[in-house]
Order: structure tokens, then sequence, then C-alpha cells
């Protein structure tokens, strides 16, 4: 191979280095830490790199950026006191498709549209865009503006870097018109002066990744904060300035991809939600936004009121992500808002919300709630965990309920209807059988009736369900016809007709029928109640349901066999209780062997059944959080 053919198989992988995916590497600045300062995240491929140095009492910031095929791009760093967008300075610069640039400068409200306001002392000192990869350098006065939250910051101070780029055009007055940046988004880890000739580089996880919420690092020093962040992540933020008279919120929650959502922060003089004062905003998804405020009532949808001090500064749906900033009044109002002088437990919530004519339409809120761990003013900024919003009364009602119809009544039914051929000793002269079942059943209409008592006390009253899923409004429907029910098959066994009367069948396929109807509703509410939102369970918890009454059809058709099948001499009365009669009856007798089946059937079936009701009342008094955790 002649040298020149070596020289052009060099020269081509040379370029071909440079590119991946099509795409151009910015090269670093060999500068970087001696002359200049930089943040970049080289040494992997390049996409993009920042430098700055001083030059007298001014600054001098130069953004390359690897843009790719993307006609009409812009560039932007960002000063800010923590690691996400946040009332930050913001100095880039736009191109447009015939290549024409225009510097800009901006203030970001939290996660919110950019805005624009005019620097004259900035200056776009150079610009160009040439193999896919867009530079400009920018001059502006090292100095800020006296009121640095609307104008430049002072950039003599230390001030963390962040870096986005994304489409733009420029109008016919030279204004640029920015779209939402790209996914890739950088932040430097450390607060840098002009003056540092550092290097820099983004966290591995700086591209932010659609859902997630990045911890702010300014919580508990420049702004307050109320959250659930785990290891930096968060699923929601609440954060609070005070700006003079007026206070700042700014409420940030992964809503996943809903069409219409909802998210606002209570606040309450305890730790339940009642008599509380609300703030929120509401995004359609499409462009249709507003704020509102309300009052909550106990348990009751919250009423809304109009606060005309109120205003929403700011909206973004994004990734699954709604951000809002709104500001109101710190003073509170006669029959309004409440005074955030005053020291108030947060409570915060999302939930789905729609709009019909604009008016705002919210619905019944999702199953995480969370409360503050200390109760707050506007003027402390502080850092404060969340709990979930726990309702004891509603564990409570839920577990007995599980008891009663999950547990007892699984064992108490099986005994009457499968075992009296097979346990015909006495215990204090009544049949074994009977004297278990009837401990079972006496059992399952106190635990039931304790239920229904605690979830009367919870509620105040009857539950006026308000759910997603509508048909969770039976669950108190059916809850009662299952307390009816418990309270009548007593009843009829107190009155029940003697052995051997013509009348007896009659009892006894109506003692069936209502102790069987009041087991499968009692069960199907189960199911209803682990749906609804204040029970705070995994979904899961519906499987090992499914799996319970899987278990439970399983045995009874096992026993119904081995009744059907065993030998029997007579199938007789089934209801003779008592040896005492000196009547001539006979009871069903089976096989020994049928009669041992029976016997360890019950006692692997008591284990079963014993660990399903041990697990669910587990997880229904764990919640989603611990679990989470």
């Amino acid at each position: 191979m002649s040298n020149w053919n070596v020289f052009v198989t060099f020269l081509l992988m040379s370029v071909a280095s440079h590119y991946v995916n099509g795409q151009t590497d910015v090269l670093k600045d060999t500068g970087c830490g001696d002359t200049v300062g930089c943040f970049s995240n080289c040494p992997t491929p390049c996409n993009f790199i920042v430098t700055w140095t001083a030059n007298g009492s001014n600054a001098i910031y130069t953004l390359t950026a690897n843009v790719g095929s993307v006609v009409g791009s812009w560039l932007a760093v960002g000063f800010s006191n923590d690691t996400i967008m946040d009332f930050d300075d913001v100095l880039g610069c736009a191109s447009d498709p015939n290549g024409t640039f225009v510097k800009y400068s901006a203030v970001t409200p939290h996660q919110g549209r950019p805005t624009m306001y005019t620097d004259t002392e900035v200056s776009l000192v150079s610009s160009s865009i040439k193999n896919g990869m867009q530079s400009c350098t920018l001059q502006r006065p090292i100095s800020g503006e006296v009121n640095a939250s609307n104008g430049r910051v002072d950039v003599s101070m230390s001030w963390n870097l962040l870096f986005a780029r994304g489409n733009s055009s420029i109008t016919a007055t030279n204004s640029p018109n920015i779209s939402f940046h790209f996914n890739n988004r950088y932040f430097s880890t450390q607060k840098v002066t002009i003056t540092n000739k550092t290097v820099l580089t983004p966290p591995a996880e700086s591209p932010a990744v659609p859902g997630t919420i990045p911890k702010p690092t300014g919580c508990g020093d420049t702004k307050g904060c109320f959250s659930n962040c785990k290891d930096s992540l968060c699923s929601y933020i609440v954060s609070w300035v005070r700006n003079g008279n007026i206070a700042v919120y700014t409420l940030v929650a992964n809503v996943g991809q809903n069409s219409g959502s909802w998210i606002a922060v209570g606040f309450s003089s305890d730790s339940l939600m009642g008599n509380d004062d609300v703030l929120g905003c509401a995004s359609d998804g499409s462009g249709t936004n507003n704020s509102f405020s309300a009052h909550t009532p106990v348990r009751s949808t919250p009423n809304m009121y109009n606060d005309t001090e109120r205003m929403l500064t700011s909206v973004m749906f994004q990734d699954g992500v709604l951000s809002c900033t709104i500001e109101r009044p710190i003073e509170g109002v006669a029959n309004g808002r409440y005074d955030v002088n005053s020291s108030w437990t947060l409570l915060f919530a999302t939930g789905p919300g729609s709009f019909s004519n604009r008016q705002l339409d919210i619905g019944y809120h999702s199953a995480n709630r969370y409360v503050s761990s200390q109760q707050v003013t506007i003027n402390q900024y502080i850092d404060v965990g969340a709990g979930v919003l726990s309702f004891p009364l509603v564990k409570a009602h839920g577990s007995l309920m599980i008891a009663a119809w999950i547990f007892l009544a699984s064992i108490g039914i099986v005994l009457a209807r499968y075992y009296k051929p097979a346990w015909t000793g006495l215990l204090c002269s009544e049949k074994i059988w009977f004297q278990i079942h009837r401990i079972c059943m006496i059992l399952v209409f106190c635990t039931t009736a304790a239920g229904f008592i605690i979830i009367f006390i919870e509620v105040d009253g009857y539950s006026n369900i308000q759910e997603e899923r509508t048909f969770l409004v039976g669950h108190p429907i059916i809850g009662i016809i299952v307390m009816s029910l418990t309270l009548i098959n007593p009843i009829m066994a107190i009155f029940r007709c003697h052995p051997g009367t013509s009348k007896r069948p009659i009892f006894n396929w109506a003692h069936f029928f209502v102790g069987t109807s009041a087991h499968i509703l009692g069960v199907v509410n189960i199911f209803f109640g682990v749906l609804l939102t204040k029970s705070d369970v995994p979904y899961y918890l519906m499987y090992i349901l499914g799996a319970y009454v899987a278990w439970q059809l399983f045995v009874e058709i096992l026993l119904e066999a081995i009744t059907c099948f065993g030998k029997t001499l007579d199938r007789g009365e089934a209801y003779e209780l008592s040896s005492g009669d000196n009547q001539k009856q006979t009871t069903a007798v089976e096989s020994s062997g049928a009669i041992l089946a029976k016997r360890i059937i019950l006692v692997v079936h008591c284990v079963i059944v014993a660990g399903f009701a041990g697990v669910l009342i587990g997880l229904l008094n764990a919640g989603n959080a611990k679990l989470d955790n």
C-alpha cells in the first residue's frame, strides 16, 4: 500500500472517530483548568463544553455543543443555587435555519418556561456552526444587577452551572423563540466563580430520566422544602420562599402520563384532611392550566373559593411531571386563605383533573397522600421529610374483616358442612364440630360488629365514597348487608326447629343460604376494600385474595368429593347436636379412611387460611410507604 493510501486511510479513520451515531464530538479546550474554567461531559465523546474566563470587569463565556443535523438551535448556561432549574439566571445564544445568531438572557421559574429580560450589557462576541457543532462566545459584566431575581446574577459569587440545548428560531424583531430543551440536561455538582479555573464534569445521572424529580440542593438553605426524596430522587417536592409580603410556592410531582392532573399542598392544624386550606394547580396536558384555592371539609369534596390575589406564574407538564409556581399573599383573609406566617402541617396530594369551558373539575386524589413531619411557617427554610397520611381506624376495620371472613368463617363454615359425620365426639354435652363451629361464628359476629362500628366512627356515619372506580361506592352497601346477614344467622340458630321435626330442613337450607351469602359477600367486599384509596395497599393484594378464593374452593370441592365417595351408612339428620335425646336417630357414618383424610385436610386448611389472613393483615397495616422503603 502506498504512503498516500496510508495517509488517506488514517485521515478517514480520524474523521470517523469524531462521529458517534452520525454526530461530531466537541473537542475539549486544551486550556481547561489552566487558562480557562471548563464544564463538559468529556473525556467521553464531548457533547458540550462551557468555558469561562474573566477579562477585567467582564466575564467571557463560550458555549459549544453538538447539535447534529438540527437546523436552528439554542445553547444556554444557567447559574443556580442548586442543581435544578429554579429561579435561575440564564445566558445563551440561539440560531435559526439561515445561520442568524442572537444572544439572550432569561430567568427560569421552577421547571417553567424562561422569562426573557433585556440586558444591554451582554454582547455576542462570536458565533459559528460547522459540521454539526454550534458555538458562541458571550461577554457580560461580572457584577450582577441590583434586583438579581429579575436580572443577571453576580458571577464573582459561587454558582452551580446548568447546561441545556434545544430547537430555536428567530423572529422578525431579532428575538429568540426557543422551544423546550432536549432530554440531555446537565448540572455541575460543584459551585464555581468566574475566577475559578477548574474542570467540572456532570454526574453520570445528569441526563434527565423521564418522570424523575431531582431534589434541589438549596433545600434548608435558600428555600424551604417538603418532599419524600430518597437518594436525591423524589416523586414530589413542595418548596417555598418569601418575597416581601408574598409567599411563593412551587409544586412538582410525578403524575404519570395522565391527560389531566392536579397537584396541591394543604395547610392543616393536624395531620388529617379536614378544615384545611388548599393551594394547587391543574393541567389537562394540552395547554389548559389553572391554579385553585379550596377548603376541605371533614371527609367531603373540597369547596373551591376565589382568591383574586393568587397568581399562577408558571406551569409545565413534561415527561409525566407536572410543576407549577404559585404566588399568594402571606397574610390570610377571613373565610379564605390561611396566614402562612403561622405554623401549619403541610399535606400533599395529586389526582385527576379536567376542564369544562375552562372550569376546573378535580377528581378524588390518588393513593399516596403525604403529611409533613413537623409544622412550618413561610419564614422557615428547612428541609422537611414526609410520612404517608394514615388512617388507623380504616386499618383496624380491614384487619377485623379479614380475620372474620378469611380466617374464622372459612373454618366455621367448612366444619358445619363437612365434619358432622367425621367428628361425632362430645365436648360439654355437644358435638365437637358444633362447638368449634359455634365458637368460630360467634367470633365472626363479634369481629364483624366491631369492624362495622369502627368504620362508622371513622367516617362519622355513612360513607359517601369518591373513587375513580365508581363501582367501589358499593362497598358500604355490601358492608351493611353482610352485617345484617351476620346478625340474622345466629338469631335463626337460637330459634331453630328440633332435629327430626318437619320444619327442620327449612331451617337447614335457610341457615346454609344466609351463612354462605354472608361469607361470599364478605370476601367480595374485602376485594373492594383493598382497592379503596384509604387502604393504602399494593395492588398485588388482589392476587393474594384471589389465591385464597381458589384455595377455599379447592378445599370445599375436595371435601365434597370425599363426602360423596366415602362409605356411609345413612345421611340422616345432619343437625343432631346433643346426645341427651333418647329418640332413635342415626347420623352419617363415613369410612375411617375418609374421616382421617378430612381431619388432615382440616389441619392443613386451618394453617393455610391463617397464613392468608396473617399476610393480608400484615400488608394492610404496613401500607405502601413502608413496603416501598
